[in-house]
C-alpha cells in the first residue's frame, strides 16, 4: 500500500503478470492499483516510497510520545529475541541431506520440548516411509522411476530488461549429458588419430572442418539442454536421434573429401535442421522467448543452403563455400545477441523493435556449464592418458 492509498500488486514472474492483471481488473474494478514484477525497478521504487513513508511515521510517533515510544521498542526487541529462542527449542524437523531412511532411521532431529515424551529427546527414531521428507533417500528412489512421455518445456533462466531470472531449483548435470560427452570425446579421438597418422596440410584442413561440424552439433545440443527443461521420454528420443546423426557424421568424416562428402553433409544437415525445427516447436510452445528461438532457426537455415550448394561444387572451389558456411555457423548466435542488446546504438527505431522482439531471451546457466566443462575435461584427459599408456606398452612389448 502506497502513502496515497494505491495498492501495489507484485507478480512473481513476467509471464504471470498479464494473467494477474486481468484477474485484478475483474475483481477490483473501482479501486486503482499498480502491478509490478518482482525485482523490477518499479518494484524497488514502490518499496522505497513505502519505506520512506513508514520511517517518517515512526519518527513522528517518537517525537510525539518520547519515553513511552522508547520503552515500547525495548519491550518489542526483548519479545522478538524470546520468540526466536523459543522457536529454536520447540519441536521442529531439521532436514538432513543424509540417507538415514536407507538404514531404517528417520532423518529428523527432535528437541527436549517434544510432546510425545522425553524418550524421544535428541534421538532419531524409526518412522514409516510416508513420514520422511521429499528429499529423503526413499522418496528420491521412488521419484526416480517416474518419467512422463511428454512434458511442456520450460525455460531454465532468461534475461528480461537486464535482469536475470532463474529457476529456484539447482541444475544438475544429467546422466545422459555425460553419455553425449563420452560419445563426442570418442569422435574427437577417432578424428585426431586419423589426422596424426598422416600429418599433412590437407589432412589438417579436413580435421578442422569435420571437427567444427561435430562440435557444432554437440554444442547446440548442450545449449538446448541448458536453456530448457523437459526431462521426458520425447527429449531422450530426440537426443538419441541427434547422437545417431553424430555417429553417421563420424563414419563419413575420415574420407570426407574423397567419396563420402555427400553423406557427411547429409548427416550434418539432418541434425542441424532437426534442431532448427525443434527451436520452431519451442517458439510455438513458449511465446515468451519466441523472438530468440526464431532467430536461432534462421541462422541454422541460412548456412544450410550453403552446405547443400557445396555438394555441387568441385574442389578446391568448395572450400570457399565451406568457409562462409562455417563462419555463419560460428558467429550467427553472437550476431543475434549483438542485435538484441546493441541495436539501440545503431538506430532508435531498430532499438525499439529489438526491445520488443527480444524482450525475453534464454540465458545459459554458468554453474551448469562449468560442471559440464570440468566433467568433459576429466573424461578427455583420462581417455587420452589411457590411450597413451597403452601405446607405450605396445612400443615396449613389440
Amino acid at each position: 500500500m502506497l502513502p496515497n492509498g494505491r495498492k501495489v500488486h507484485i507478480a512473481p514472474s513476467p509471464e504471470e503478470a498479464e494473467i494477474l492483471r486481468r484477474r485484478l481488473s475483474a475483481i477490483e474494478k473501482d479501486q486503482p492499483f499498480d502491478l509490478v514484477i518482482n525485482g523490477s525497478p518499479e518494484h524497488l521504487d514502490a518499496l522505497r516510497i513505502a519505506h520512506t513513508h513508514h520511517e517518517n511515521r515512526r519518527q513522528a510517533l517518537k517525537d510525539k510520545h518520547g519515553d513511552a515510544y522508547d520503552e515500547f521498542e525495548n519491550v518489542k526487541s526483548d519479545l522478538d529475541a524470546l520468540v526466536s529462542e523459543l522457536h529454536m527449542l520447540t519441536d521442529h524437523s531439521v532436514a538432513l541431506d543424509a540417507n538415514f531412511s536407507k538404514y531404517g532411521y528417520s532423518a529428523h532431529l527432535r528437541t527436549y520440548d517434544d510432546r510425545s515424551g522425553p524418550s524421544s529427546s535428541a534421538s532419531s527414531l524409526y518412522h514409516g516411509p510416508d513420514d520422511h521428507e521429499k528429499k529423503d533417500w526413499a522418496a528420491e528412489k521412488r521419484n526416480g522411476r517416474i518419467m512422463k512421455l511428454y512434458k511442456k518445456p520450460t525455460v531454465r533462466q532468461y534475461f528480461h530488461r537486464g535482469l536475470l531470472w532463474r529457476a529456484s531449483g539447482t541444475t544438475e548435470v544429467a546422466s545422459f549429458e555425460l553419455f553425449v560427452d563420452l560419445l563426442y570425446v570418442g569422435i574427437l579421438a577417432i578424428n585426431g588419430d586419423h589426422a596424426a597418422e598422416n600429418p599433412t596440410g590437407y589432412e589438417l584442413l579436413r580435421f578442422v572442418i569435420t571437427f567444427i561440424m561435430s562440435w557444432k552439433i554437440w554444442s547446440d545440443l548442450a545449449l538446448i539442454i541448458s536453456w530448457f527443461e523437459t526431462d521426458d521420454i520425447a527429449q531422450r528420443i530426440s537426443i538419441l536421434f541427434i547422437m545417431a546423426c553424430l555417429l553417421g557424421l563420424t563414419t563419413n568424416m575420415l574420407e570426407a573429401f574423397e567419396n563420402t562428402y555427400k553423406m557427411l553433409i547429409a548427416f550434418y544437415l539432418t541434425a542441424r535442421l532437426f534442431m532448427g525445427s525443434y527451436f520452431l516447436f519451442l517458439a510455438w510452445c513458449i511465446p515468451m522467448v519466441r523472438g530468440m528461438l526464431i532467430a536461432q532457426s534462421i541462422i541454422i537455415a541460412i548456412p544450410s543452403v550453403l552446405w547443400i550448394g557445396s555438394i555441387h561444387i568441385d574442389l578446391p572451389q568448395r572450400f570457399a563455400i565451406i568457409a562462409i558456411a562455417i563462419l555463419i555457423d560460428l558467429t550467427g548466435t553472437v550476431g543475434v545477441i549483438f542485435l538484441a542488446r546493441g541495436a539501440k546504438n545503431i538506430s532508435t527505431r531498430l532499438g525499439t523493435w529489438a526491445d520488443r522482439v527480444f524482450e525475453f531471451y534464454p540465458a545459459t546457466n554458468i554453474e551448469h556449464k562449468n560442471r559440464k566443462n570440468k566433467r568433459i575435461c576429466d573424461i578427455s584427459l583420462r581417455l587420452f592418458g589411457r590411450r597413451y599408456h597403452i601405446s607405450k606398452r605396445r612400443a615396449f612389448w613389440p
